[in-house]
């Protein structure tokens, strides 16, 4: 009797053979394979994959692993936000078009530059992560994509004398370290989350 198990890691066809007069003894080899198959002796190759499943792979094996746990869920919601067409490509077959179209369509949606930007970086990771792992053998599809123009950004900032009463009030009705994390975002124009960040 011949029984196929699937693949291997190097996508062989696993075989097995196994000859008895007793059908009870076959019956129970059958069983006994299909055991050690589930059990993951036999390891089934999944097929390169479409663009959505290596997402989940990506978000489940590199983000969940090696980022802050708030940066895994902003992730997770990226990726689920991912349109659907997009998602049901197959790896080798995103090409820079299909990469433009999407940003396109974050554009129509509604997103600013800076965020569709913001968009872009994180498949140019995916896809260069993807590669690494080899989940497909072709030049970065996104990275081909150039970046949006973001224009000039106008800021309203507050005047000097509008500064000093904020810093005043701070220093008046914060806690120490709400206060001191204020006048070092002020006089070092750190980010607040970086400022927060520090210990």
């Amino acid at each position: 009797m011949r029984l196929s198990l699937g693949f291997n890691e190097e996508s062989k066809r696993v075989q097995r053979y196994f000859s008895d007069e007793r059908k009870k003894t076959v019956e129970y080899w059958v069983a006994d394979q299909i055991r050690a198959q589930k059990e993951g002796e036999f390891v089934k190759v999944r097929p390169k994959g479409r663009v959505g499943e290596v997402l989940d792979d990506w978000l489940e094996f590199y983000i969940k692993t090696t980022m802050a746990k708030t940066t895994y869920h902003s992730y997770t919601s990226f990726v689920e936000n991912v349109p659907g067409w997009f998602k049901r490509l197959n790896m080798e077959n995103v090409k820079p078009q299909h990469c433009l179209r999407l940003l396109r369509e974050y554009l129509d949606a509604g997103l600013q530059p800076n965020t569709v930007n913001i968009r872009r970086s994180v498949y140019v990771g995916f896809f260069s992560w993807a590669r690494r792992l080899d989940y497909y053998k072709a030049d970065n599809p996104m990275a081909a994509v150039e970046k949006l123009s973001e224009g000039l950004k106008e800021y309203k900032t507050l005047t000097p004398d509008e500064l000093r009463r904020y810093l005043e009030t701070a220093d008046e009705t914060m806690a120490n370290g709400y206060r001191t994390a204020v006048h070092l975002i002020v006089y070092t124009d750190m980010r607040a989350r970086e400022a927060t960040a520090l210990r």
